[in-house]
């Protein structure tokens, strides 16, 4: 009977396991063993203890060298690289020679608050000051400056320079800032490239700037070079596209703008420029600006604006173009071509546009481009001497900058410039010149005359400018490091500050015959000594020998001495003592119905005893300098150029500006000027006609000049036009040998009193190719009203002073434009097809695609 186990009784003893269950239990306690020798153990712990401890002292050191950074003192000085107004992203900054330009720069205190001002100098190549051109001074250019310790961004300082033309290839200043005790705490050298004489500013102020790179590979904006044996491409227009995140990089004076040939608008906030930006850029207009806005966006945020009054067109409704519209644009720029018809300008989808209102009265308008169905496309009018062009479609459109008559669009109608003649290069590249519309090579222009770059004119930088070709380089006259010309420096050009032009000679004439010492004649010096001696003797003893008293001769001599020398003092207009006189020509050139002018001052200050002297001009954009004396001035040897600074803050002061014992030094400034009014002509018929004086000021002399055709000049006398007054004249052909009479004297006979001759400066605007045909101006003189702005002290006890105005009050309609004789296409190499035969149906592209 077998034994049966109760829940009661005892488990199994464990030695009656099972061989089988035995070995399972000998496999778990060898994989429990493997485990615990895989675990660290104590060599574990040991090991994750020093990885804490390296750990930590690596944090600790990382803690200490934060410390020590924090301790180790920063420079006492910040900045960034100076941006010349107007700039972009582009690392080279450029400026012209000879022309006044404003530079930006960002500056910051670390090490404690900074009270001064920061002082530029101008370097010569051997990097001492450079002396201004043909006079004994060197100048610095300084302006206050406020830096509070560690203040969170860098203060941006604007600072106005003049670049001297000189031989150097780049401009180079000697930064420094200097305490109000004097101490100089930081100099630092900032340098820039010149712009040759033919190089001017493209300004795109767009929302999307990025969308006009195209235009930096135009034709128009770097022509051709073949054949000039130069390693770079010529350049007319470096063409700008600043972002405009924090303001309008523009600037605020006229005076500083004169680098800045175009200017184009696209969806630009008016109100994003200041009221002075606003001023300079209306004042840019009127003396030659090219105002190029792109539609149709941009017409609706300048309604209401500072530019609504000169704009030709308003925007009316949305429209949309088609390749029809387009077909009148073609037949213009693409059919006379035979090698563009074959790609004409199609709109592959329908462009937005905005229906042009063209206003009822007022100044004419010209429409340069319309459509079959009478819509116009692009129109302009004139604006002083500028132009304001608008379009009712974007020039950043893809089908349009892709089309291959676009580059001569550009140059002709756009930018309004001659008509172009290539041909084949030396290279089998294409070749450029201007040429006239029967596509002979113009003899006026060289295809680096500045005067087909730009349309900015003022009278007393411009007139009678002559452009003298340099020589073509070759290539050992370039360094192969800079890949810059050596030899030859860039000329100002168009618009540069020039001591030696029609103007200023005829100013520096007058102003040098009307200051100073009169010095007498050998005849008057011998007439005064014989006469002296008469009255001391034959004279003076026959009268006391008559009266018995002949021992009163004795007495009688001295009186009759001092007698004499008044006399000879008198006749000789000499001052005996501390004698001061202070000579003002002013130059006064407005445009029509402007209420604003340009006005350039030449002062000649004599001394009988050296005096240091100082200007002061109350516009802070005013520009002062000393004036050349002679064109043939040489720094005497042993002598050092004297330094004067200009101080820029609330107003502009010029001192330091010496002028030793009888001595004549010379001043020159400039600044625009209210004139409460603007002057303006009305009506009339071919030979007659109205003006109206609106200004502040009387004139005197006033005449009309106008040329018709290529007839002479016909001029229309005024005589006397006063403030708010309106005369007629009656035109009539100019006696070129009486005008300086009709100028100078009256009908009796006798001088018209004034004091200073003021002809050599009228004379050079009566420069026949000065005038366009069908301008009219308006020639007048200021006497004794001296223009307020200017005080130059130690005052002088004689002071004369005397204006030419300069009126410009008709401009010549607009013709049409003019395309040029024949395209670039012709003389480029055809990109090769698949087959290795040229496709002629690949169309050109730009290399900088548009985004």
């Amino acid at each position: 009977m077998s034994e049966r186990r109760t829940q009661y009784d005892p488990p199994p003893c464990r030695a009656s396991r099972t061989p089988k269950a035995a070995s399972l239990l000998g496999v778990n306690w060898l994989l429990c063993g493997l485990i615990l020798l895989s675990l660290p153990g104590c060599s574990g712990c040991r090991q994750d203890a020093d990885a804490r401890k390296k750990a930590a002292e690596a944090r600790k050191k990382l803690a200490e060298k934060k410390e020590k950074e924090k301790k180790k003192p920063k420079p006492n000085f910040e900045f960034s690289l100076p941006r010349v107004v107007p700039h972009d992203d582009q690392p080279v900054q450029r400026i012209k020679p000879g022309h006044w330009v404003s530079v930006s720069q960002r500056m910051r205190a670390n090490n404690f608050d900074f009270q001064g001002q920061t002082t530029w100098v101008p370097l010569g190549k051997s990097g001492r000051p450079l002396p201004l051109d043909r006079t004994g001074y060197r100048m610095s250019l300084s302006r206050p400056l406020s830096l509070p310790k560690k203040q969170q961004n860098r203060k941006r300082v604007e600072m106005v320079l003049f670049a001297p033309a000189g031989k150097q290839r780049r401009s180079t200043f000697s930064m420094n800032l200097t305490d109000r005790g004097g101490r100089r705490h930081e100099s630092r050298p900032e340098s820039f490239g010149l712009m040759e004489a033919h190089e001017y500013l493209f300004v795109v102020l767009a929302r999307e700037p990025a969308r006009y790179g195209y235009l930096k590979v135009q034709n128009s904006v770097q022509p051709p070079s073949a054949g000039d044996m130069t390693p770079t491409r010529m350049v007319y227009y470096h063409v700008l596209l600043p972002k405009l995140d924090e303001r309008v990089p523009l600037p605020t004076s006229m005076l500083t703008a004169t680098s800045i040939a175009y200017i184009l608008w696209d969806d630009l906030d008016p109100d994003a420029m200041s009221g002075e930006q606003q001023d300079a850029l209306v004042d840019w207009l009127h003396w030659g600006g090219q105002l190029l806005i792109s539609g149709p966006n941009s017409l609706d945020t300048l309604r209401g604006s500072f530019l609504e009054p000169f704009l030709p067109a308003l925007g009316d409704e949305s429209i949309e173009l088609t390749s029809e519209d387009l077909d009148l644009l073609n037949k213009e720029w693409t059919a006379p071509f035979a090698e563009l018809q074959n790609r004409p300008l199609r709109a592959l989808r329908p462009w937005s546009g905005v229906k042009l209102q063209l206003p009822n009265s007022g100044p004419s308008v010209n429409v340069t481009v319309s459509s079959p169905r009478g819509l116009p496309l692009v129109v302009e009018r004139r604006v002083g001497r500028g132009r304001v062009v608008v379009s009712a479609f974007r020039f950043s459109e893809h089908d349009l900058i892709y089309w291959p008559g676009f580059d001569g669009f550009l140059n002709g109608c756009l930018l309004r410039r001659p008509p172009r003649k290539f041909s084949k290069g030396d290279f089998g590249n294409p070749h450029v010149d201007w040429v006239s519309a029967d596509g002979i090579q113009h003899v006026r222009f060289d295809r680096r005359d500045p005067r087909t770059v730009t349309k900015l004119r003022l009278f007393s930088r411009d007139t009678g400018y002559r452009y003298d070709p340099p020589p073509e380089p070759a290539d050992e006259n370039f360094d192969g490091d800079t890949n810059e010309l050596i030899g030859r420096a860039p000329s100002p050009g168009i618009g540069g500050w020039n001591d030696f032009n029609l103007v200023s000679n005829a100013a520096r004439e007058t102003v040098r015959e009307a200051a100073g010492i009169e010095i007498p004649s050998a005849s008057f010096v011998l007439w005064v000594l014989v006469a002296y001696l008469v009255v001391l003797v034959p004279l003076n003893w026959t009268t006391f020998r008559l009266m018995g008293r002949i021992e009163w001769a004795w007495i009688a001599a001295p009186v009759i001495s001092l007698a004499c020398a008044g006399v000879v003092i008198k006749l000789a207009q000499l001052d005996i003592g501390f004698a001061r006189s202070n000579t003002e020509i002013a130059v006064i050139e407005t445009q029509a119905d402007y209420p604003r002018a340009h006005v350039t001052r030449f002062n000649a200050l004599y001394t009988s005893l050296s005096t240091p002297y100082t200007v002061t001009l109350d516009d802070p954009d005013a520009l002062v300098q000393p004036f050349a004396v002679d064109a043939g001035y040489v720094q005497p040897l042993g002598t050092t150029p004297t330094t004067v600074e200009c101080h820029r803050g609330a107003d502009v002061t010029l001192t330091g500006f010496h002028v030793l014992s009888n001595r004549t030094g010379l001043i020159h400034s400039e600044q625009m000027l209210g004139l409460g009014g603007g002057i303006s002509v009305a009506g009339g018929n071919e030979y007659q006609i109205s003006v109206t004086n609106g200004t502040d000021y009387n004139l005197q002399r006033a005449a009309l000049v106008r040329r018709r055709g290529s007839q002479d000049l016909e001029i229309a006398w005024l005589d006397q036009l006063l403030s708010a007054q309106t005369a007629t004249a009656v035109f009539e052909a100019v006696q070129r040998d009486r005008l300086r009479q009709r100028w100078t004297v009256g009908d009796d006979g006798q001088p018209r009193g004034v004091e200073l001759d003021l002809w050599p400066i009228i004379e050079t605007a009566l420069q026949v190719d000065e005038f366009e045909s069908g301008e009219v101006r308006l020639i007048a003189l200021a006497l004794d009203q001296p223009l307020p702005g200017v005080t130059i002290s130690p005052s002088a006890p004689q002071k004369r002073v005397a204006a030419v105005f300069v009126a410009h009050l008709q401009y010549p309609q607009l013709p049409p434009p003019q395309r040029d004789f024949n395209t670039a296409a012709q003389f480029q190499p055809k990109p090769l097809a698949v087959d290795g035969e040229r496709d002629d149906n690949v169309n050109d592209q730009p290399v900088d695609q548009p985004q």
